[in-house]
């Protein structure tokens, strides 16, 4: 019985000694932080790379010691137009981990449906070593149209004599897990080429987002994501997030109403603050880009 016991614990110390021999002197892994997109859609991924080498590694020297590589489940790669690069050289210690996070959406052509797998290679060449990571799954999903609308940008005054920038505003919803997500698409008017698409953020299922253009052709947008909860949303024609707002039914609900000035006002509801809002980049400079206005009582 001894011996028996004495075999099983020989057993598992070399079991154990074998699993740190073969744990890796340096790991790469990738992360995301959601596994579905829209066509387009920035595709954030995060990499991570441990140091159990035990010397002090010199990395970002030239743009070949980090590669990415993008395919389909079923095996058909992905085009890529270019690829990424990290900029900068660093250096990572023994027992150290770095992590830094990069978009590779302009890098791939991610713009049809399907479900793709992301790969990542480093190459080491003072260890001689080639490291892989693990594939990441996630799917690119095409969502559905709610409303769409081409404009024109003004130009500037040294512009006036250019054509006229047109480009068309999309929301666009889709599901994800059990919620109903909206996006913003902005595309070019003509040859349909994507210029940004950007999340919007949830929406119940009964309710339909509010858009209007101003003046400026700046796309604002309403849309209810709770019970009594509604978001504003502002953004620019290139697609950036200008301004957000939260706000909840009072006695009426919020509304987008255009003011006698000619400017996208909100009206009724009651403002709340959240921690999600976003003021304007030049708030304590500028007039407001949205304010609140009581609907009149019935």
């Amino acid at each position: 019985m001894n011996r028996l016991l004495a075999g099983i614990a020989t057993l598992i110390l070399s079991l154990v000694a074998a699993s740190a021999q073969n744990q890796p002197e340096v790991s790469l892994e990738l992360i995301i932080g959601q596994t579905q997109f829209l066509p387009s859609e920035k595709l954030p991924v995060t990499v991570r790379i441990t140091n159990h080498s035990g010397r002090t590694l010199k990395l970002g020297r030239d743009n070949e010691w980090l590669s990415f590589g993008i395919e389909e489940i079923k095996g058909a790669v992905v085009v890529r137009r270019h690829d990424p690069q990290v900029d900068g050289e660093f250096e990572l210690e023994t027992t150290a981990r770095a992590s830094f996070t990069m978009d590779l959406a302009p890098h791939f052509d991610l713009s049809r449906p399907g479900s793709f797998k992301i790969t990542a290679q480093i190459r080491l060449k003072e260890l001689n070593l080639i490291v892989d990571s693990a594939p990441v799954a996630f799917d690119v999903i095409p969502g559905s149209i709610v409303w769409s609308q081409s404009f024109g940008i003004p130009p500037k005054a040294n512009e006036l004599n250019s054509p006229v920038d047109r480009r068309t505003y999309i929301i666009q919803q889709a599901n994800y897990l059990r919620e109903v997500r909206l996006y913003l698409r902005v595309t070019d008017a003509s040859k349909g080429s994507t210029y940004a698409v950007v999340p919007i953020g949830n929406v119940v299922s009964f309710s339909k987002p509010s858009p209007m253009i101003d003046r400026e052709a700046r796309i604002h947008i309403l849309h209810q994501y709770g019970m009594r909860v509604y978001a504003f949303h502002l953004f620019s024609p290139d697609g950036e997030l200008l301004e957000r707002r939260t706000y909840e039914i009072g006695e009426t609900r919020p509304t987008l109403r255009v003011n006698e000035s000619g400017n996208v006002i909100v009206v009724g509801g009651v403002r709340r603050f959240d921690k999600s809002d976003r003021a304007p980049a030049s708030a304590t400079n500028a007039q407001p880009t949205a304010s609140t206005t009581p609907l009149p009582k019935p």
